[in-house]
């Protein structure tokens, strides 16, 4: 064609056939085209049922692993259980020494909690004492010097203090500070000329109103069979001004293993012989 150009004729013939091949080639590659789409469609299928199967391979080793494992535990089960039977009469034995433990542990921290309450409610009332204390002074109450009087039972002695101003009704509301502890509203109030005189029974750190029982004297059984057996012990460290019948009938004693909050009898036997309590304690050897 370079040496001899073609005539219009035969390029128009060469265009057609080179557009007659260029269509069929188009077409081919089309085709490919195509038959490559849906051959990469079925290999991607391919590959999600590979791992749809792979999956279903291992939900099966692990559903016959879990089979395996429920009967291993059965079987263990099983062996438990006859092994239950024989256990069971101890367990029952132990189940009741664990009821007994909870139960006085129970006990215990009832009686903890109870403890820690009264601490509570003391201090709540200490409190309430000092502002009342602190009141009173805002209005111009106060308690005047505190005296110390006689003992009036075992462990209580009787305090009194003046109020600066004669108001009945602040000596009923008022309470005082003594020794650094806050004492609560006074046990009575009495008119002493142009004041008010509050009384006090303190029963705390009072170790001088705690009179001791001497040396306990054997009286013999009380009749015959009487199955009781009475023991005497005077009572000492009494004051003058006490009251020695109540501080007899108020003082407690430890008698052979046995606490007595106070005499069973108290008998008054003069200065030489004192004050004396009596206890009729059980004895075998007076039936």
């Amino acid at each position: 064609m370079a040496a001899y150009p073609p005539t219009p004729a035969e390029f128009e013939a060469y265009k057609a056939r080179w557009n007659t091949e260029y269509a069929s080639h188009k077409r081919d590659y089309d085709k490919w085209m195509h038959e490559r789409a849906v051959f990469k469609e079925e290999r991607e299928n391919y590959e999600v049922a590979h791992k749809e199967h792979e999956l279903d391979e291992e939900n099966w080793v692990r559903q016959r692993q879990a089979y395996q494992d429920d009967t291993m535990r059965w079987r263990r089960a099983m062996d438990w259980y006859e092994l239950a039977k024989r256990q069971w009469a101890e367990e029952q034995i132990s189940w009741a020494r664990e009821r007994t433990r909870q139960q006085r542990a129970w006990t215990e921290k009832q009686a903890r909690w109870a403890r820690e309450r009264e601490a509570r409610e003391r201090e709540w009332r200490d409190e309430a004492g000092l502002h009342r204390v602190h009141e009173g002074n805002t209005l111009g109450l106060s308690w005047g010097t505190v005296d110390a009087h006689q003992c009036v039972r075992y462990g209580t002695r009787e305090y009194t203090a003046r109020l600066g101003l004669d108001m009945q009704e602040a000596c009923q509301h008022m309470p005082i500070v003594m020794n650094g502890e806050v004492v609560g509203v006074p046990h009575e109030c009495l008119a002493e000329g142009d004041t008010l005189v509050g009384r006090w029974h303190v029963t705390e750190s009072e170790v001088e109103c705690r009179p001791s029982w001497g040396d306990l004297y054997d009286k013999g059984c009380l009749g015959d069979a009487s199955g009781k057996r009475r023991l005497e012990a005077r009572l000492w460290n009494l004051h003058d001004n006490e009251d020695w019948m109540t501080m007899c009938a108020t003082t407690p004693a430890d008698i052979r293993g046995r606490h007595f909050d106070s005499p069973m009898h108290c008998e008054n036997r003069g200065a030489f012989y004192g004050m004396v309590g009596m206890w009729d304690v059980d004895d075998y050897g007076c039936k």
